[in-house]
């Protein structure tokens, strides 16, 4: 008798019907086992640090925030020193309000500071790759984000830029590379190290001087002939040497010919 009696009221609670806080908060329970993947994921990358990292922030927001900030650097600097020519410039001071918007908005303000952007942007985008798929953080990896950083972003200067950048960039890598072998001990740092190393860098600009002028900017080739005080005959060998240096590598095709453009 008990036993139906038992059987007869389990019955009967089952059969009632749920009450709303019963039902709200089953519902609650099963949405909560399902997460929002799509939210989730996008936290996820965001908040996402390989072990190699050492700034405070995330891999994406190291990224965002270097790109920005290189922009906004070399766009100021740019804008500065247009400022700067504008205020000692020989215009009138009724036009120079006028041209101060101009200012802010030239095309090779931006270029430049799209090419400081650009740079850290693909600097700091490849590092990250790199170490996730080389899971190693060496010289390699600063090497190749470094190369293909510098070679995205030259594209953004005009041609006499970027010779111009490359001829003073060239050297830097080369003290760049010294100092990371002297920081790991892979090389012993000398004093005589940077003697030669100076040596190396002005190798570059006195080769340009006497055999590709071209290259180089007009500031730099005036500060070589008040230093040097060449004589007549002087100029002429170093444009026969230039024009000999251009002609070769033409020949080569190396470069274009600039003649015929």
């Amino acid at each position: 008798m008990q036993g139906r009696q038992n059987q007869e009221s389990s019955s009967k609670n089952s059969s009632l019907p749920l009450s709303p806080d019963i039902r709200n908060s089953s519902k609650i329970s099963i949405s909560a086992s399902e997460p929002s993947t799509d939210t989730s994921l996008i936290k996820e990358l965001w908040l996402y640090r390989t072990p190699f990292e050492k700034s405070k922030y995330s891999c994406v927001e190291n990224f965002l925030r270097g790109t920005a900030q290189s922009f906004a650097i070399g766009f100021s600097i740019k804008v500065a020193l247009s400022f700067f020519h504008l205020l000692i410039g020989p215009e009138k001071l009724s036009e120079k309000p006028k041209k101060l918007l101009e200012i802010i908005t030239k095309t090779e303000n931006l270029k430049f500071g799209s090419f400081l952007g650009v740079l850290t942007g693909v600097l700091k985008l490849t590092i990250t790759l790199l170490r996730i798929l080389r899971k190693k953080d060496d010289g390699i990896n600063y090497f190749l984000a470094s190369f293909l950083g510098a070679y995205l972003s030259l594209f953004l200067l005009p041609k006499q830029s970027r010779a111009i950048l490359g001829l003073f960039l060239l050297p830097r890598a080369f003290d760049c590379c010294y100092n990371h072998l002297a920081n790991n001990k892979k090389l012993k740092r000398r004093s005589w190290h940077f003697v030669l190393l100076f040596a190396l860098m002005n190798m570059f600009t006195v080769y340009n001087y006497t055999s590709e002028e071209y290259l180089i900017p007009h500031s730099i080739e005036k500060f070589y002939n008040m230093v040097l005080c060449p004589s007549e005959n002087d100029l002429i060998i170093r444009k026969l040497c230039s024009e000999i240096a251009r002609r070769s590598l033409v020949k080569r095709k190396i470069i274009q010919n600039m003649c015929s453009q």
